[in-house]
């Protein structure tokens, strides 16, 4: 694809979020048929032969491979919301719900069971707050929109590539608060890490590389910012989202990074002029355990991300079928560099073992 196509493309896909983000809705969920098996207290009345229930996205149900005999059985608060504040309280249920029933034996930057349950506490009274915040409520408009919005579920017609044919993936498509999706970047104009730190270093002395990748960023970038439903939010501070998209993640994000973006908040409260005074105080021994486990949180993700960009998958664990075999040899041969650098470095037993769980 060329240059001038890729952009072209860009744009096809950009009006495609234009025209959904266009849609009006009275209330958060999913989109029903009218005659749905629901009880009619899950129903909100939509437009005629449609109707607003519950939340579809797997996160809600525990019914993944495995999910059920680790987290139980799912809560009972997954919607439909009329309104912001009931929304957030079904995410603290939702986090409630998926904190495992077992965790021996697990890494010491997750926390444990009472960490969780302790700090989706401090969240909840946190989310409480935050929807008071006129800027976030009006940020917060429910919106439908594709929720995987990459190039593995789209596809362009052979002859002309700007024309968008087909959008799959549709199953978990939700109505969320327009600021779920409002800074998500899909992979088709995600620029390389190399160039995006070139961009903040100097945009002037890179203006000239309007490779494709640089076209297609801006004009999704552009196209974006004139999308009312998203743009309100793409203009405030990220970190005020952040513990809505990490409430029902605590487990698997690990409390160090969603206890980060409390303290985060707690911080800058002031600066961000919200109301009254943060409602979490962290204990000098959190603070002193947050230190230790941001560290190996980092070092997770740090791991994580070099396998992604190495093995051609995503946190999923999905791998081309092309290059599964190359995946496989090349996965042990890293997983030996990393216990050998780790000896090399003098660890412990335990950092040893710490490092072959990870």
């Amino acid at each position: 694809m060329s240059p001038t196509e890729r952009v072209g493309c860009t744009k096809a896909l950009s009006t495609t979020i234009k025209d959904l983000a266009s849609l009006d809705f009275p209330a958060y969920g999913s989109l029903y048929f009218s005659d749905a098996p629901l009880d009619a207290s899950e129903k909100i009345p939509f437009a005629e032969g449609f109707c607003i229930g519950p939340l579809c996205s797997p996160i809600y149900w525990n019914r993944g491979p495995g999910e059920l005999e680790l987290y139980g059985e799912p809560s009972s608060n997954h919607g439909p919301w009329k309104d912001l504040k009931t929304y957030s309280l079904g995410l603290i249920d939702t986090g409630l719900a998926r904190i495992p029933q077992d965790t021996t034996g697990e890494l010491a930057y997750r926390g444990s069971r009472q960490d969780h349950r302790r700090l989706l506490e401090g969240v909840k009274q946190i989310l409480q707050r935050l929807v008071e915040d006129k800027r976030i409520e009006q940020a917060a408009t429910p919106a439908l929109l594709h929720p995987d919005f990459h190039a593995r579920n789209i596809y362009l017609s052979e002859k002309d590539p700007t024309i968008v044919t087909g959008l799959i993936d549709w199953q978990t498509a939700s109505l969320e608060p327009a600021f779920i999706y409002a800074n998500e970047t899909p992979d088709f104009v995600n620029l390389p890490a190399r160039l995006r730190r070139h961009l903040k270093l100097n945009l002037t002395r890179y203006s000239k590389e309007r490779d494709a990748g640089l076209g297609s960023y801006e004009t999704y970038h552009s196209c974006m910012s004139l999308v009312p439903k998203l743009s309100s939010s793409r203009m405030l501070y990220p970190i005020l989202f952040h513990l809505f998209r990490s409430a029902t993640r605590t487990w698997t994000e690990g409390a160090a990074l969603v206890r980060r973006d409390v303290w985060e908040l707690s911080v800058r409260w002031e600066e961000l002029k919200l109301p009254g005074s943060c409602p979490y105080s962290f204990t000098e021994q959190e603070i002193e355990q947050q230190a230790q486990n941001d560290q190996d949180f980092r070092t997770v993700r740090d791991l994580t991300t070099r396998l992604e960009r190495n093995l051609r998958t995503n946190t999923a664990g999905w791998v081309p079928i092309d290059v599964w075999e190359a995946a496989k040899t090349a996965h042990r041969e890293m997983y030996d560099e990393w216990i050998d650098a780790e000896r090399a470095a003098g660890g412990s037993p335990a950092e040893l073992e710490m490092a072959d769980r990870l």
